[in-house]
């Protein structure tokens, strides 16, 4: 028993040693020969002996023991017997031989234990007899044990310093190896003095911008349309007309939706235990027919509007209120536009991005003067807080955040979503957010403040929708003012007005009714009508449910410029039932989860002024429970949360997004000026371009995202000359590394030039060009920084790399080729094109595939005909498939990471594989692959030999 107390604190001593030691106990006994054992000094004879047998280094370390007896004395593992030793308890002081095993084994454990870790080390000495102390004759034999099994300390020790510092050579200090601002700086960071009165929440929609102080209980909002003049004359196109021709089988569609849009109203009449008003459509249209109107006066107007008047040397532009009050006649030069629409930029009515920016900026730059009273030059002392939609396009987003911090110049920003705003403003952390918007409902699902991915829907149908559909069953029943038309600003804000005061889904509100209303135009008397409705106003809303009824055709139209990731993992429909789509996004959400699919059930907020309609959120309650997917889930109840505080949902976003800007989580997520411009977060715009094998190289293939490059469009520069989009001081250059690329059938090389705009202007574009058997396939990239960290990683993973000077001079670069030899080998090249301009040398069968980036599984868009010679494919059938259908098992992972290297960085990868031609056959080919807007580029040729794969462990 005493034994047992004595141990404890002896071992806690040892460990408290060795934690002293640390690094120094490390070396030490890394550079242990023997443990020395307290023993007789061994005659010469035997140290002869052992001389004899140890290898050279042995016998230096045996010579350094007994030459160093310091040294000998802090090796020992074991204490001696003839001294005290805190390892050996008080009452065995006094025995002279060593202890028995069991002794040793019983008292130092921890002893034993190093003793058996240093054995089980590749110690360089070998333990000979000599050394090592025999055993005591009748000892119990031991049972085996794994080494170090009731040790409480490291086996290497306690690291003292961070092991990265050491081991790595990546950096060794603890500073951020990006440039920029470390998170919470005071440089970006709102002023705690100024108690938030210095961050602004921008949330921009379709038809209004909202945007106010985080200081604040409600934002600003201002009508998101501007009013530009321009030298030539546009038609009015500001919003669809509903009087649009439709077909036989469109309108059969749109009144069997009719008809089960009004079944819907008299079931829930006759639920609600309510009588439908006999022959009220009479009634109604007798009315309309002969309804009086009255006029008033301006001085009799309190509501009388302030027109805009537009003089030939007015003002370039008008936003906002000025905007809508801006009579637009045919043949004016004023144009009015929405940069927003249907959830992203306005892409129908605008030309290219720069254009949408342009009328961004100045919109929200004259709100923030005039609304917030902040001057131009005093941005640089704000902070903006953007909420966006969940389905943003990332390319958009990065120039808008470039607008604001480079070009607005805010002090900071913080980007966040509409989704996970709506839940910080409705106070919870889980919940189904169903957005009704002007254009677009969104839908997704929020579980513990994040996004889930695959629960985001989106659908192009919103409270304009319901004015449409209100606005075409008044006409039905013979509106008094007939001559509404929606195209006009007027008109249209006349249909929103009436739509917020007459549409509802009460079923004790379904009745004849008689309202009155005002039609302003401009520069006119305004007009007193009487008007009688009747089911009208329920049915308008119900829309939402039933698509059908809408005219959609307009909607698709993308106009003439695009880029393609508008839906990154999301689904995007044109028109669907929002009923059907809030079920769909619980079920994706809950992925099988019961507790989360009654809980997402009873936890929808509707959000946005598309659903502020009088007891919407009831019916939008009974609809959801009607659907299918809820019937299967076996769900009993479903539940949409009021607003709280009997907050206005429309601006409940905002409020969300104010409240996030005042948490501590906040100070870490400002991005500023600095910061995004050093880490080159400003993605470069890029596009293809496949050129013919001749020596005018003609295009043959442009991608969409060119026009926004070039300003041509891609039929625009079919069959034009590749020189002619050149500088003429740059031609001969080009020349030269043309002729190299086709004579070396060169897989990747990388040209720094200056290509033509339509409007007469240059650009520089870096060009990477794949020789592809009959064609030459480039991806080209503006030049946003010469020294951005794309453009380096381009130029260091292309076999060949050249720049042309302003006066024509060629630079060799890149890693892979010597400058001067490089530069001296293409000087000497002959032309590879005869007298028909045709390649006269063997070429290498290679073909060249179009990958969709923007999907995990890298769809095939397009491939060329070789590939039905090389690796058997059939150009036709493999469009639509995924790439990893014919990769190997084997190399799929490394083939997949390659490929997301290539896009997330805009490198040039190399990729060797196995591809398999069916019939459980495979060819070894390698490709190249770079990556653009509109899609990656794979150049394929076969590999010789076998592909090499590292061992598994």
């Amino acid at each position: 028993m005493a034994d047992n107390n004595n141990n404890s604190p002896h071992s806690n001593t040892f460990l408290k040693n060795l934690s002293q030691k640390k690094y120094a106990w490390m070396e030490e006994a890394s550079s242990i020969t023997t443990p020395p054992f307290p023993v007789n000094k061994p005659n010469n004879t035997s140290e002869q002996k052992v001389s004899a047998e140890a290898p050279p280094r042995q016998q230096q370390q045996q010579q350094q023991q007994h030459s160093s007896p310091k040294k000998t004395k802090k090796q020992k593992l074991t204490p001696e017997p003839e001294i005290a030793s805190p390892y050996i308890p008080k009452k065995q002081k006094h025995i002279k031989s060593p202890p028995s095993n069991n002794m040793i084994q019983e008292t130092l454990p921890n002893v034993q234990n190093n003793i058996n870790n240093v054995q089980e080390m590749k110690v360089e000495t070998p333990i000979t007899e000599n050394i090592v102390h025999k055993p005591v004759e009748n000892t119990v034999p031991r049972k085996p044990q794994p080494h170090f099994k009731y040790t409480t300390f490291p086996v290497k020790g306690y690291n003292i310093l961070p092991t990265r510092n050491i081991t790595s050579t990546f950096a060794r200090n603890d500073t951020t190896y990006f440039p920029g601002n470390k998170a919470g700086a005071e440089e970006i960071s709102p002023d705690p003095e100024e108690e938030w009165r210095d961050t602004i929440i921008i949330h921009p929609g379709s038809r209004n911008l909202r945007l106010g102080f985080a200081s604040e209980a409600f934002p600003k909002c201002v009508p998101h349309v501007i009013a530009r003049r321009f030298k030539t004359e546009f038609p009015n196109d500001t919003t669809e007309s509903d009087m649009d021709a439709t077909t036989e089988e469109e309108e059969e569609k749109h009144q069997e939706a009719l008809n089960e849009i009004k079944s819907e109203l008299k079931w829930r009449m006759k639920n609600a235990k309510r009588r439908a008003v006999p022959n009220a459509e009479g009634q109604v249209i007798g009315f309309n027919t002969t309804a009086f109107k009255e006029t008033i006066l301006d001085h009799n107007d309190p509501y009388k509007v302030e027109w805009t008047e537009a003089t030939k040397d007015g003002v370039d532009y008008f936003v906002g209120e000025k905007a809508i009050n801006l009579p637009v006649p045919k043949g004016s030069q004023y144009r009015i536009r929405y940069p927003w629409k249907y959830g992203t930029f306005n892409r129908q009515d605008y030309s290219s991005l720069n254009a949408v920016l342009g009328d961004i900026e100045a919109i929200w730059t004259e709100a923030i003067i005039s609304e917030l009273e902040i001057e131009r030059a005093d941005f640089k002392n704000y902070n903006v807080v953007i909420v966006i939609p969940d389905t943003f396009n990332r390319t958009y987003l990065c120039e808008l955040v470039t607008m604001l911090l480079r070009y607005m110049n805010f002090r900071g920003i913080i980007v966040q979503q509409e989704s996970t705003c709506a839940t910080y403003g409705a106070g919870v952390s889980s919940a189904v957010v169903v957005d009704i918007g002007a254009q677009k409902t969104n839908i997704t699902c929020i579980e513990d403040g994040v996004c889930q991915v695959d629960s985001r829907i989106s659908i192009s149908i919103g409270g304009d929708d319901i004015t449409k559909t209100f606005a075409s069953f008044l006409l039905a029943n013979k509106f008094p003012y007939e001559n509404i038309d929606l195209s006009t600003t007027f008109d249209w804000r006349l249909a929103e007005e009436l739509k917020e005061k007459w549409c509802t889904m009460n079923e004790a509100d379904i009745s004849v009714q008689v309202y009155d209303f005002f039609a302003r135009t401009p520069f006119k008397p305004t007009l007193k009508y009487q008007c009688k409705v009747y089911d009208e106003v329920f049915l308008a809303p119900l829309c939402l449910v039933y698509p059908d009824i809408l005219d959609n055709k307009k909607k698709g139209s993308k106009g003439s410029w695009t880029v393609a990731n508008d839906m990154s993992n999301g689904k995007q429909y044109e028109s669907y039932p929002i009923d059907v789509a809030i079920a769909q996004s619980i079920v994706n959400a809950a992925n099988g989860s019961e507790e989360k699919l009654k809980r997402y059930f009873t936890s929808i907020i509707l959000v946005g002024g598309g659903g502020k309609i009088a007891n919407f959120s009831k019916v939008l309650e009974d609809r959801v429970l009607s659907t299918v997917l809820a019937q299967r889930s076996f769900i009993d109840r479903v539940e949409v949360l009021p607003a709280p505080r009997e907050l206005d949902p429309e601006v409940l976003v905002w409020k969300g997004a104010s409240v996030m800007s005042k948490l501590d989580i906040a100070k870490d997520m400002w991005i500023g000026a600095g910061e995004w411009e050093e880490v080159d977060l400003v993605m470069e715009i890029s596009c293809i371009i496949i050129y013919d094998n001749t020596a005018s190289a003609s295009v043959l293939y442009a991608s969409e995202s060119v026009t926004e490059i070039l300003g041509y469009t891609p039929e625009e520069l079919r069959g034009f000359h590749g020189y002619k989009l050149t500088h003429p001081d740059e031609r001969a250059a080009l020349g030269v590394i043309h002729n190299a690329n086709v004579m070396e059938e060169r897989m990747s090389s990388v040209t720094a030039y200056r290509s033509l705009r339509k409007d007469g202007s240059y650009v520089e574009l870096d060009a990477v060009v794949h020789y592809c058997y009959d064609t030459l396939v480039s991806t080209n990239f503006t030049v946003t920084s010469k020294h951005s960290i794309e453009r380096k990683m381009r130029s260091n993973t292309a076999d060949y790399a050249q720049m042309i000077d302003d006066d024509g001079k060629i630079h060799i670069k890149g890693a892979w080729v010597d400058p001067q030899e490089g530069l001296k080998k293409i000087l000497g090249l002959q032309q590879p094109w005869g007298k028909n301009e045709k390649v006269e040398k063997t070429q290498e069968p290679r073909f060249c595939m179009i990958l969709n980036r923007y999907t995990t599984q890298s769809t095939i868009v397009f491939a060329t005909k070789v590939c039905e010679e090389l690796v058997d494919l059939n150009q036709l059938d493999c469009i639509g498939r995924s790439l990893y259908d014919y990769v190997a098992s084997e190399d799929a992972g490394s083939v997949m990471k390659q490929i997301e290297l290539s896009k997330s960085n805009n490198m040039i990868s190399r990729i060797r594989f196995d591809w398999i031609t069916g019939g459980n056959k495979s060819s070894p080919v390698e490709a190249v692959v770079s990556c653009t807007y509109d899609g990656l580029v794979m150049v394929v040729r076969l590999a010789s030999g076998v592909i090499s794969r590292p061992m598994e462990s």
